[in-house]
């Protein structure tokens, strides 16, 4: 027993023998060396590998994002035009041409291929072509001035007049006299073409106040006012002819029926219109 104790004294002490009692510096006075542990380090755990291997993985995505940042940068900078010079008496500096040529020739790994950026600029030149078909769409619903200048068509069913021009001529007549503040909802133009909305086709306000997005108390203020515009800018368009001209003029019919007595041919046509809810007014708009 005594013979193991001194042999385990030996192995933990190292100059090989105890120190004195009261010697509590010595590096003998307690054991520090083989105590029966070969490796201090501990088994890593599941958790600490995920960490480094997180890590890791984000060290490589952060070295291939400079990468392609590094790339495009080369690619804008061979891509630019070189800004020119005037001629200097200093000296040329040595060519770098095999240095540049070196630097385009440099590589790199991005997570986009080729494919996928042809697949992104086809999508792009998709989505650019349903963009301007829609903004086509879009405008050909409207009634501002725009979508009446190229399509000869529309305006004459809308309208009745031939043309765009002879439209924009008798706007133009009106434009003065119509109003349009920072709060108004309709610009001239289309207040102007409401109202020969209404006296071509006949349409309701209320189908009128949907087509335009205003409310039907604006539709009603709009048409009244600007009949009365239209009125006054464009009465001297009309020109009665005299009298001897109108008899020269006379259809035979009205001739022989009528003789010389008459003056006016009126082409009346029955109008559905809105019923009035005045008694009197709708009295004098019952069709006989």
């Amino acid at each position: 027993m005594a013979l193991r104790f001194k042999q385990t004294v030996h192995e933990c002490s190292l100059f090989g023998c105890p120190s004195a009692l009261g010697d509590v510096e010595s590096v003998d006075w307690a054991p520090t060396v083989s105590l029966g542990y070969h490796t201090t380090s501990k088994p890593r755990s599941e958790a600490s590998l995920r960490r480094e291997q997180r890590m890791e993985l984000k060290e490589d995505q952060q070295r291939q994002s400079e990468c392609a940042e590094a790339f495009l940068d080369l690619l804008q900078t061979t891509e630019s035009p070189e800004p020119t010079q005037p001629p200097s008496d200093s000296p040329q500096p040595e060519d770098t041409s095999g240095i540049l040529n070196d630097q385009q020739d440099a590589g790199c790994q991005t997570d986009l291929t080729m494919e996928d950026i042809e697949r992104m600029e086809d999508v792009l030149k998709q989505n650019t072509t349903e963009l301007g078909d829609l903004r086509t769409k879009a405008l050909d619903t409207k009634f501002n001035q725009e979508s009446f200048e190229n399509n000869e068509e529309k305006t004459t069913f809308y309208t009745g007049l031939p043309n765009f021009l002879v439209l924009l001529q008798v706007f133009q007549l009106c434009e003065p006299y119509i109003t349009c503040g920072p709060m108004s909802v309709l610009s001239k133009f289309e207040q102007f073409i409401l109202v020969l909305l209404r006296l071509r086709l006949n349409l309701p306000l209320k189908d009128l106040a949907f087509r335009f997005n205003i409310s039907l108390s604006t539709a009603s203020r709009i048409w009244h006012k600007l009949i009365d515009i239209l009125h006054e800018s464009t009465e001297f368009i009309i020109e009665w002819p005299e009298r001897h001209v109108l008899q020269a003029t006379m259809p035979m019919g009205f001739r022989q029926a009528f003789g010389c007595r008459v003056a006016v041919i009126v082409d009346c046509f029955e109008v559905f219109i809105e019923r009035p809810s005045n008694l009197l007014a709708r009295a004098q708009t019952w069709s006989n």
